[in-house]
């Protein structure tokens, strides 16, 4: 038996770390109910015709994608929009990607191949790729995409509906996330809760003052606004274009459209557990604005979130150990505060998962995910205030950390 001057304070921390989870995830709870009728929905659009919408350029930049080339380019010449050209740009490819592709092509006039063997030296590598297949398109509608997202047959009729619909200059979906990897299921929630705690969806589609975001697996740009603002040159050094895409948007008083399409669109942006950490480290070293304080400061809040279920299990054992002693409304205090806990972040956390169409035995790994991304955020400031090159694409990048 513990002795009292030991079990109240530890009890009196467990209960307080339980009460905090409960207000945390009930207000999580609110936030994503009343963000999500906010955002629009590919799916009500699915019923809208396209026909004089005009010509749809797809612009595919494919660095070594010999693992999803192929499913790409069956897909995208299986939309149903009428009027449509298909443009891959094979971008320094080292491994079988051009073969796979011009097999699975098999002479389809739809279907552009562009052969891209440099890169200049103040450019990322997608936007210069990006920027290749733009200059050789011909439709009034650009839409900038990547090899891993899997495309409904109607998704792009539908994305132009929308975006007609909503007059944006620039559109951006938000797909589910493929489940099939283990690595997927644990790290994907969690990373993707928090880019939308920095991007909340709801505003980036407000009229006035939104916050500026863009999903780069999904930009569908008219091809005036796109031009406009100066197309990839303008960002041609960014390693989010997505962002930087939407604020040039924005400032220029385009309008910014983000939507979901979880049942028409899926992306399965990682082959392995390494490469997903390495690439959410980088999605957050931008979306962080190259900031290391605020990297400490998101990874920090992310860790924190993933200490919920070590109070609950400490109420309840100390729950348990107060009910061995006869203390029955200490015991019960406790066991009930650990139980709500339970239950608040249980609930929320199903909302979540099913919004992005996860599976839901993957939530008890939100802690675990919640961990580990908490460290690619410290890993990623380090490497900022360290100056160590950040590789993506094929290339290495150094990047100047913002210290302000």
């Amino acid at each position: 038996m513990l002795p009292q001057f030991v079990t109240i304070p530890l009890a009196l921390l467990a209960a307080g770390g339980c009460v905090a989870g409960i207000a945390y995830w009930s207000v999580v709870a609110w936030r994503v109910r009343r963000m999500l009728p906010k955002v629009p929905r590919i799916e009500d659009s699915l019923s809208a015709r396209s026909d004089d919408a005009g010509k749809v350029s797809v612009v595919v930049p494919a660095h070594d994608e010999e693992r999803v080339i192929a499913e790409c380019a069956r897909a995208l010449l299986a939309q149903d929009h009428p009027d449509l050209e298909v443009i891959i740009v094979l971008d320094r490819c080292t491994d079988r990607t051009a073969a796979i592709l011009r097999e699975t092509a098999g002479g389809d006039p739809r279907l552009r191949i562009i052969e891209n063997d440099h890169c200049p030296p103040d450019w990322a590598g997608k936007c210069h790729a990006a920027s290749v297949g733009a200059r050789a398109a011909r439709g009034e509608w650009l839409l900038f995409s990547d090899a891993d997202v899997k495309f409904d047959p109607r998704l792009v009729r539908a994305s132009v509906a929308t975006s007609r619909r909503l007059g944006c200059g620039l559109l951006s979906l938000v797909g589910r996330l493929e489940a099939g990897a283990w690595f997927e299921r644990v790290l994907q929630p969690p990373a993707a809760v928090g880019l939308l705690r920095i991007y909340p969806l709801d505003r980036a589609n407000r009229e006035q003052n939104p916050r500026a975001f863009a999903n780069g697996q999904f930009m569908l740009f008219r091809r005036d606004v796109y031009e406009s603002i100066g197309g990839h040159a303008a960002v041609h050094d960014d390693l989010l274009e997505d962002l930087a895409f939407a604020r040039r948007v924005r400032d220029s008083g385009g309008r910014i459209g983000v939507a979901t399409a979880k049942d028409l669109m899926g992306v399965s942006m990682y082959a392995s557990f390494d490469a997903m950490r390495r690439g959410w480290r980088r999605i957050f070293i931008e979306a962080c604005d190259r900031s290391p304080r605020k990297m400490l400061r998101y990874g920090i809040r992310t860790a924190g979130s993933a200490l919920l279920p070590l109070a609950i299990l400490a109420a309840v054992l100390l729950g348990l150990h107060a009910a061995s002693r006869g203390e029955v409304p200490q015991a019960t205090g406790l066991l009930a505060v650990a139980a709500a806990a339970t239950i608040a972040q249980t609930a929320a956390l199903v909302g979540i998962y099913r919004s992005m169409s996860m599976p839901l035995t993957a939530v008890p790994c939100f802690a675990i995910g919640s961990l580990i991304l908490a460290n690619e955020l410290r890993r990623g400031a380090k490497d900022l205030w360290n100056r160590r090159p950040v590789r993506w694409g094929g290339r290495a990048y150094v990047l100047e950390p913002n210290l302000e």
